[in-house]
């Protein structure tokens, strides 16, 4: 029994001082580009318009007119037209365009990475604040130029003070991790609350964890459960091990410990692995649920089959007359 709650308790450390790795918490330029669409309708009601406007050589409107055939708004849906028209626009310095022919290379990776990559640094040379973020994920991953951490950090920075959330999360990262700064856990905290505060789900689980342990910032379980409940609201299951691995843990809260239970119940029913970890642990504890080996096994063997080491382990120690 102490070995299996051992087994919990490294994996509560690793969830509470690491949490996923930093690249997991990047946005590939791809999703970043069709997360940035809500404005594409307006084409569609315009389309005459920005047609006309496009052959006269207006590059806004050629930008625009690429948009509307690579999506299908207003036009037939046509990538190769899109491209055509983004070339021009991007040609005449519109760095929207120029992010826009980087995206649909990209998406033709890896042939054209390093085509993608070119296009996000002529936007990112003219303080296209995405360029920057998108030329910075570049530099992190490796994908389509060298790998250079420095550098990254350097431009999530200078998105990040221009108000992109995503390279806010991401500089806070850097500076937790080390990843081409100096670590410093209250910039980290700092950069979170700058994204936390619009919004972002991964930052609000960030904070709250931050807060709860006191790293970067003063302990405080309020806030703590502040900002993890603003992310489960969101849906996210790492929020919610994170809120359940309070619940269970804290002093303050021991009272409250069934809410512990069900986030992990929730977050493993999205198919969180640590989290069927942790609910396969309870079952086999029987402390905070009912002891039922076969409900244990069941939630491990779902965690082990996605590769969770921890879940693994168990699974071989727990004794043959159990299996």
């Amino acid at each position: 029994m102490i070995m299996y709650i051992l087994f919990a308790l490294v994996l509560i450390i690793s969830l509470l001082l690491a949490g996923r790795s930093f690249a997991e918490d990047l946005i590939s330029p791809s999703d970043f580009f069709r997360s940035n669409t809500d404005h594409l309708d307006i084409l569609a009601d315009n389309i005459s318009n920005i047609t006309q406007s496009a052959e006269n050589g207006d590059a806004i409107a050629q930008r625009q007119l690429g948009q509307a055939y690579y999506f299908g708004k207003g036009v037939e849906k046509d990538p190769v037209k899109a491209v055509e028209w983004w070339l021009k626009a991007a040609k005449k310095g519109d760095t929207a365009g120029q992010l826009s022919l980087g995206m649909v290379f990209y998406d033709r990776q890896p042939e054209s990475l390093a085509k993608a990559v070119a296009w996000f640094k002529k936007a990112a040379d003219e303080g296209n604040h995405i360029g920057q973020f998108l030329l910075g994920y570049a530099y992190f991953t490796g994908i389509g130029a060298p790998k250079d951490f420095g550098k990254s950090a350097r431009l999530f920075r200078k998105a990040a003070e221009k108000g992109l959330v995503t390279a806010q999360l991401c500089l806070g990262e850097a500076y937790h991790h080390g990843q081409g700064v100096p670590i410093n856990k209250v910039l980290a905290a700092k950069w979170w609350l700058k994204a936390a505060e619009k919004g972002n789900v991964t930052a609000q689980t960030r904070l709250g964890q931050a807060y709860y342990l006191g790293v970067g910032v003063k302990r405080d379980v309020d806030k703590c459960l502040e900002f993890l409940q603003k992310a489960v609201d969101q849906g996210s299951a790492n929020a919610m091990v994170a809120l359940g691995i309070v619940y269970l843990e804290c002093e303050e809260l021991k009272a409250e410990s069934a809410k512990g239970v069900a986030l992990y119940r929730q977050a493993a029913e999205q198919g969180s692995d640590n989290a069927e970890t942790l609910l396969g642990v309870a079952y086999l504890e029987g402390q905070l649920v009912p002891k039922d080996l076969t409900l244990a096994k069941e939630w491990l063997k779902k965690a082990a089959s996605k590769g969770h080491p921890l879940a693994k382990k168990i699974l071989g120690e727990i004794p043959s007359r159990h299996k």
